[in-house]
């Protein structure tokens, strides 16, 4: 009301109009941005690998970028990046069950070395990323 006043200061004016744009901003990026992550986050794609692992089971991605992040953030472990062959089969030959995470431009290396078709896929962000694995002492069945 005393931005509407004749003959005061409308000092006010620029900062209620900001208030008002920002207001607008946060409002529709609360409702946009939890819609966007679903399809643009690691996270469900990486509960569904911490669901296959048991207790010390060991997860890894083959030939990723060097700032791909994310999947050890949300599996809350280490994930070292495999960069050839050599290096997926030594990883794949260790003890239970073992993991490894591929983008699209490998999984078919992947899964020739592994010998089994993807145990999971999933589309993040405009990519595709697959899981295969071996199986040994721990792993869980049905999921």
């Amino acid at each position: 009301a005393v931005l509407l006043v004749p003959g005061r200061p409308r000092r006010l004016a620029p900062v209620a109009a900001m208030l008002a744009i920002a207001a607008v901003w946060i409002v529709g990026a609360a409702r946009a941005l939890p819609a966007a992550n679903a399809i643009k986050s690691a996270r469900p794609f990486c509960a569904a690998v911490s669901a296959r692992l048991a207790r010390g089971g060991a997860v890894a991605s083959y030939r990723l970028w060097a700032w791909r992040a994310s999947y050890a953030f949300y599996l809350d472990r280490d994930v070292p990046n495999l960069e050839g062959p050599e290096a997926l089969r030594d990883f794949l030959s260790g003890p239970g069950p073992r993991l490894v995470i591929v983008e699209r431009d490998h999984a078919a290396e992947v899964g020739a070395i592994a010998g089994s078709p993807a145990l999971a896929t999933a589309r993040i962000g405009s990519g595709e990323v697959a899981l295969y694995g071996v199986r040994g002492a721990g792993w869980q069945r049905g999921q």
